[in-house]
């Protein structure tokens, strides 16, 4: 017992020597969705075969992680399949009484294996390739590989033990033997049973861990690990931690020890032990005292599971050495640093809020000057410091502040920036600038009236005297260069905002920071060239040069350039750097070191980072790997994490969607990819692609991090699948195609033939239609040409009968000439006056005076006009004159279009062998002819419209209808008689008295003896007095088919059967069309299209518009522009 508590005592005082508390901060990375307000407390990790993360939270859901996306988002990838879960190659292995599950997410779960009925395992894990459960008395191991069984007592477990029941915790496989962890002790297989193992006595051990690499055992207990090396099992190894262990880890350098007390690490070079210390006020430190599960994931990683969450932390960031913020506000009195810098007298130097600080390695800080500090530089001995009281000299040997004495504009002034040449010291203020000669003590101020005028106020940012004398100004809007005694501005830097820092380079070029990028420019200060940063749109901070290159902090982390400005390489999150964690301007090294020696400095808002130049070049930070997270076929998935395999056969025509993520890289890193060798890259983001539409053939799914610094560390990762090929590609399915295009082919000819036939049949129907509304248009416009043509036709005939005249009277005049006093002769010339009066008499006298005209030759010239038409209707004109004098006196001159008129309507109206009766008489110094047919009835007239009411008479509406008006526009008079079988109207002109000699002038006749004389039939009678009822009634929008029957004494449909028996056309079409030529006259007389509907029988300008069109082919008012124009 004694000795058994002295090497208990032994151990504890070499756990407790080895013990160290860390001193550097380490960075532990959270998760990205822990950034956005989840939680994941997880339980156990597993790697991947393709570098993901399997995550078993503790409520037993099964996750994967690929360092985008966390799959599923909710619930588990698994279906239940109970607390316990072993793990081994991308499957999940559980138990349910004495039967054992493999289960692969995304796919059902499969029987491996059986017990004997009546066993109840207790325990299952992994290790190796081999799959352990237990129960109440054996040990049972299956080999995935070749599928045996084997099976191990655990009777010699009870005799070391009293308890009633030996719980085995864990079981690793050392080499060629089963090494056991129970609540009693550790045991190792010997045979088919096992042996205790006598140092581990009746300790409770809950994990055990087999370094292969060291063959080195470690076992966990509740007060520790103990590690044991297998090729000196007697000797006693440190004891690491002092609580209950839950988890290892392994790197190269380093064991990784969980406990429910926090996170140890033993290191194998030194053998010292430190504790982890966590900060819940710190986002990077690791939260939570248990550490459930840690995992190498053999990239320079490690990831660690506790009861606050999974962190990660990267190995490479030992490189960098961090002071906490905390130290730096207890060293600088809770002050802000404002600049640092190195010196090889003084040391470090910090300017803060509060003072400047000299800080020598292994000492504590000495503040040199206290009150707030804005810039400072050393020379030759002393200390300027530019202040919030001016500028301040330090002597550093005596230890004594002096202010400088300057000009009154300086003198109660802040200093804001200040820099220091061999000779000449330089300060701004406020943007004014100046500079001090500080051996002879020769003051120069520049002002600010160097300062572009639109860009005033200015305020300078930063100072850079250079080798040759010359000065370089950093303001808020660009970067100034001070040479021969003047001061330059660079346009070409405006654009690149505020400047944050200027260094120089080897070689000469000089580098300038700006807000919104930065750029260098040659020693003579042209040719800016704009820097390629890592990526776009960040924020460049501060700028260090050393001999081998150029360092430059960003919020994206450190980057380092050669002189010639390329890109070499970068460090950031999560290499042991912060996004956004550096400072403006805060950075220094010490240049003045050997080139092996060289640190770097740089502030940050977690305190202060110090790195070892040659250590961080010549080491290889963790390459991204590219990992396929998910496949799913038409949003379905079929394979996660590890179980995406190459040669998956995918059907024709579906929609692909891979998931893809990156580790370590945070989720913001670009992708890009390619479908086989030698196609380009196309870059994608939001870490999903989709491919849709694929031809049938082999791929070669290629994808990699979009954003690299040399083609190295592009980490490509590779998909090969296949697109099948479709039944309908295969050779029998085109032959069956070709087949069946033929036959479809064939049967679309046929049916393009009757469809075409039909098509015909529609466009004849229309071509058709539209003729007929042609006809009704050329029928409309032939008559209103009609009247035209027979006026110009009558003037023709009348002015050449008045030519005859004339020329006879003139020839018998000539011939009596001879004879004095010849009254005959004095007649004639009195006659050929009259005639040529008649001939130049203009016939649009509107001025009011009364003309006079010979009537019956006006009416033989429109008879002779209308003889061809009269002929081939058949019918007879029959003219008798007993009048002596026929010259009437008229007060417009529209005879001609008068009697157009009428022998256009007698046309219409009478029918072959009738004869139409003019009859001229003189009655009371009137001309009166009276006209008699036996035709259809005259149209009803409209009422007699008053000649001044007439605003343009050349375009009066000449229609049947108007008659009555037109007769009075010549002055002359009408009356109408209505009989039953004839028509007679008697009109009547003023006669003007003239010597009449010799009897009355004979008129012409129009006979046509092979006509016979036409008496109506009973059917034609009674058609004409249905029309002579269309034409009294059309203008009543009421009269139709059931009126006309009612007026008629006859029942609806049998007016319908006789109406279209004779006319071959129904009632309805008949009125219609006969409103619609009424409308057509009415329109080419100028009346309004409202007033025309109306009048015509139309209740609604809209429906008459629509029938208008439909029997035109035109709209009304397109009707009347066609006809204005023309």
């Amino acid at each position: 017992m004694l000795s058994y508590c002295l090497r208990v005592l032994l151990i504890a005082s070499i756990a407790f020597n080895g013990l160290a508390e860390e001193h550097s901060p380490s960075i532990f990375y959270p998760l990205p969705i822990q950034s956005e307000g989840k939680f994941l407390a997880a339980k156990n990790l597993h790697l991947s075969s393709n570098g993901g993360i399997w995550v078993q939270d503790v409520h037993s859901n099964v996750l994967f992680y690929d360092g985008r996306h966390l799959l599923p988002r909710n619930g588990s990838l698994l279906d239940s399949v109970g607390d316990q879960l072993a793990y081994l190659n991308d499957s999940f292995w559980s138990f349910a009484d004495n039967e054992v599950y493999r289960s692969y997410p995304s796919q059902k779960k499969e029987l491996i294996f059986s017990l004997e009925p009546g066993s109840e395992i207790r325990k299952i894990g992994s290790s190796n390739n081999y799959i352990w459960v237990s129960d109440d008395s054996n040990f049972y191991t299956y080999d995935v590989t070749t599928s045996e069984i084997e099976t191990y007592s655990l009777l010699e477990l009870y005799k070391h033990n009293q308890s009633s029941y030996v719980y085995i915790n864990d079981a690793q496989r050392v080499l060629s033997k089963w090494v056991l962890a129970t609540t009693s002790g550790s045991y190792l297989s010997d045979g088919a049973q096992f042996t205790h193992i006598a140092n581990s006595k009746k300790n409770f051990t809950e994990k055990i861990y087999f370094s292969s690499s060291r063959r080195e055992l470690l076992i966990g207990t509740l007060r520790g690990a103990l590690i044991i090396d297998l090729n000196a099992p007697s000797k006693i190894g440190p004891f690491i931690g002092d609580s209950h262990v839950l988890s290892f880890a392994e790197t190269n350098q380093e064991y990784w020890i969980g406990t429910e007390h926090g996170l140890f690490v033993y290191s194998l070079l030194t053998g010292v032990v430190r504790k982890v210390t966590s900060s819940s006020q710190d986002s990077f430190s690791l939260l939570g005292d248990k550490i459930y599960a840690l995992l190498n994931d053999e990239l320079g990683g490690m990831w660690i599971a506790t009861d606050r969450g999974i962190r990660y932390y990267s190995l490479h960031s030992k490189k960098f050495t961090r002071v906490s913020e905390r130290k730096l506000l207890s060293l600088f009195s809770d002050s802000s640093m404002v600049k640092i810098a190195k010196d090889p007298r003084l040391g470090n130097l910090v300017a803060t809020t509060t003072g400047i600080y000299q800080h020598r390695k292994g000492g504590e800080p000495e503040l040199l000057y206290r009150g707030r500090v804005n810039d400072f530089v050393v020379g030759n001995g002393d200390l300027w410091l530019a202040t919030g009281e001016g500028l301040l000299r330090f002597d550093i040997q005596s230890r004594r502040v002096t202010r400088q004495l300057l000009s009154d504009e300086f003198q109660s002034l802040s200093i804001d920036r200040v820099a220091l040449d061999d000779e000449r010291l330089w300060f701004s203020s406020r943007g004014r600038l100046a500079q001090l000669n500080i051996k002879n003590g020769a003051y120069k101020s520049f002002g600010n009236d160097w300062i572009v005028e639109s860009f005033l106020p200015a305020k300078i940012t930063h100072l850079l005297p250079t080798k040759t004398g010359d000065l370089i100004i950093g303001t808020d809007h660009g970067v100034y260069t001070y040479s021969g005694q003047k001061i330059y501005f660079n346009r070409e830097s405006e654009v690149f905002g505020q400047v944050i820092d200027i260094t120089q380079a080897k070689g000469g070029k000089y580098w300038v920071v700006s807000s919104y990028g930065t750029f260098t420019f040659d020693r003579h200060y042209q040719n800016l060239t704009p820097v390629t940063l890592i990526e776009d749109s960040i924020s460049p901070e501060c700028l260090m040069s050393t001999s081998r290159g150029m360092w430059m902090s960003s919020s994206k982390g450190l980057s380092f350039y050669s002189h010639s400005a390329d890109l070499l390489k970068h460090y950031g999150s999560p290499s042991g750097l912060i996004t956004n964690e550096f400072l403006p301007r805060i950075c220094a090294t010490d240049k003045f070191k050997p080139d092996q020696d060289i640190s770097l400095v740089l502030g940050s808002k977690y305190g202060l980072v110090k790195i070892k130049e040659r250590e961080l070049l010549v080491s290889k930070a963790p390459k991204n790997k590219v990992i396929f997270s998910q496949v799913s076929i038409d949003h379905s998935p079929i394979a996660v994490g590890g179980n995406i395999k190459d040669g998956y056969q995918f059907p024709y025509g579906s929609s692909l969607s891979f998931l893809i993520g990156i580790l370590p890289e945070a989720s913001t890193l670009l992708l890009e990819y390619r479908l086989n060798l030698g196609d380009d890259w196309i870059a994608f983001e939001g870490g999903q692609l989709t491919l849709a539409h694929l031809l049938p053939g082999e791929y070669q799914l290629q994808v990699r991090p979009s954003i690299s610094i040399t083609p190295d560390d592009k980490s490509l990762t590779t998909l090969n699948f296949t697109i099948q090929k479709p039944w309908y590609l295969t050779n029998f399915a085109i032959f069956s195609f070709f087949l069946i295009m033929g036959i479809l082919v064939a049967i679309v000819i046929f049916w393009r033939s009757r469809l075409i036939m039909k098509i015909n049949r529609n466009l004849k129907a229309k071509v058709l239609l539209k003729t007929d509304q042609l006809r009704n248009q050329s029928r409309v416009l032939l008559s209103n040409n009609q009247q035209l043509r027979k006026q110009f036709q009558v003037r023709n005939i009348l002015v050449g009968n008045v030519a005859v005249a004339a020329k006879r009277s003139v020839t018998e005049m000539g011939a009596r000439l001879h004879l004095e006093d010849d009254k005959s002769a004095t007649q004639k010339y009195s006659d050929v006056i009259h005639l040529l009066n008649v001939l130049f008499n203009d016939k649009d006298n509107v001025s009011g005076e009364r003309e006079s005209h010979n009537f019956l030759q006006i009416l033989n010239a429109v008879i002779d006009a209308w003889r061809e038409e009269f002929i081939k209707a058949g019918l007879s004109v029959k003219v008798e004159n007993s009048a002596m004098n026929q010259h009437i006196q008229i007060d417009y001159f529209n005879l001609d279009i008068l009697f157009n008129t009428l022998f256009s309507s007698v046309l219409k109206r009478c029918y072959r062998g009738q004869e139409l009766s003019i009859q001229i008489s003189e009655s009371d110094s009137m001309l009166v002819i009276v006209l008699t047919d036996f035709g259809a009835p005259v149209p009803v007239f409209k009422p007699t419209i008053h000649k001044d009411n007439i605003v343009n008479l050349s375009t009066f509406d000449l229609s049947i209808e108007n008659l009555p008006t037109s007769v009075a526009i010549s002055g002359g008079e009408l009356f109408v008689y209505d009989f039953d079988s004839k028509n007679r109207l008697e009109m009547s002109w003023p006669i003007i008295e003239l010597e009449i000699q010799g009897p009355p002038e004979k008129a012409i006749n129009l006979e046509n003896s092979a006509v016979p004389s036409h008496t109506l039939t009973r059917e034609e009678a009674w058609v004409n007095s249905v029309k002579h009822l269309i034409s009294e009634n059309y203008a009543s929008p009421d009269f139709g088919t059931s009126s006309a029957a009612k007026m008629l004494f006859v029942s609806e449909r049998s007016l319908q059967r006789r109406f279209k028996a004779a006319l071959d056309r129904t009632f309805k079409d008949y009125l219609n069309e006969y409103r619609l030529e009424k409308a057509c006259e009415s329109l080419l007389a100028g009346e309004k299209i409202a007033d025309i509907a109306f009048e015509c029988g139309f209740n609604d300008p809209s429906y008459f518009s629509l029938r208008f069109k439909h029997h035109f082919g035109l709209s009304p008012s397109k009707f009347v522009e066609n006809h204005t124009g023309q």
